[in-house]
Order: C-alpha cells, then structure tokens, then sequence
C-alpha cells in the first residue's frame, strides 16, 4: 500500500558526500509493529547499519529500531549515493524478514524521509532524537535501556571509537 505523500518524498532529494544525514524508515502499514518482536531480525538489520559503515559508505553516528520503523544519522561517504545506501540496507533486510522470519513483502514503504543536517548543534539534536525515540515512545525510562539503539552500553564503545 503505498502512502500518497510518499511520491513527493524524493523531490529535491540529493546525495551529497560527506553531508550527514538523518534518514526515518517505516515497515511497511499493512503489516503488524514486528521489528522488535524477532530479536534476530531487529540484530540482523542493526548489522546491516555496521555493514554500511565498515564499508565505509557512511560514517554512523547513531541509529534506533523501533517497532516499526527505524532511524539513522549518518555521514555519507563517496562509494555509494544515499538511495543505494538505504536500498542496500532495505533489500538485504526484507530479503531475509521474508526468507527467515516469515515477514510478508512488501516489508518497508518504498521511500524514506530524509534530513541534510547542516551544523554540529543540529546533528547533536538529531542524535538525541533518534536515542530518545523509545524513552518517547514510552518504552524504556532511560534511553540507554533500549537494546536496540546506539544509546545502549552494548554499543557504546564501538560508538566512542566509530567517529574520531
């Protein structure tokens, strides 16, 4: 099902290198909030945000998986421009939702929401929005709790070294 202002989506979209980017990717509405339900796919597609920065298309500097969406800040690096960033994440990512967990496809709406963050105040605001999503939400009490955020002590020390 596609939503009717996703089309407008892309308008005035570009791909900047180097631009950090705070990027919103909802599951696909037809389906039931199960992206946390599956330890394994929730773990998977947090994978496949260190995937992308291993492989230096983008330099993360934070990330959540909500129920039925996630988040992401990232810098976007020169081997891919950001579409086939999020298109790698998403294909590999409903590939296996699909092949392993059972998901129904489509899993994720076709576009995404993007933001150019322009300077270090708004990057921090943009970080502290995606880590507080789950406190926001109502899920946790204290951002550090969600397991699947880059607020979590489990990725901490990956995060003090990742963007020095």
């Amino acid at each position: 099902m596609k939503i009717p202002h996703q089309k407008h989506l892309r308008n005035g979209r570009v791909s900047i290198p180097g631009q950090i980017y705070s990027i919103s990717k909802c599951q696909n509405k037809s389906l039931n909030p199960l992206l946390t339900t599956f330890t394994d796919l929730t773990e998977m597609i947090i994978e496949s945000f260190f995937f992308c920065h291993k492989n230096k298309w983008i330099n993360l500097y934070a990330f959540v998986v909500m129920p039925d969406h996630y988040h992401l800040v990232f810098s976007l690096n020169y081997l891919k421009n950001l579409n086939e960033v999020l298109h790698s994440i998403n294909s590999f990512t409903a590939k296996k939702a699909v092949k392993d967990f059972e998901y129904k496809a489509p899993v994720w709406q076709e576009n995404f929401f993007d933001h150019a963050v322009r300077s270090d105040e708004s990057l921090e605001k943009h970080i502290n929005y995606v880590e507080e999503n789950p406190l926001r939400g109502g899920l946790i009490d204290k951002v550090e709790l969600w397991p699947y955020s880059s607020a979590n002590k489990k990725y901490s020390h990956y995060f003090r070294t990742l963007n020095v």
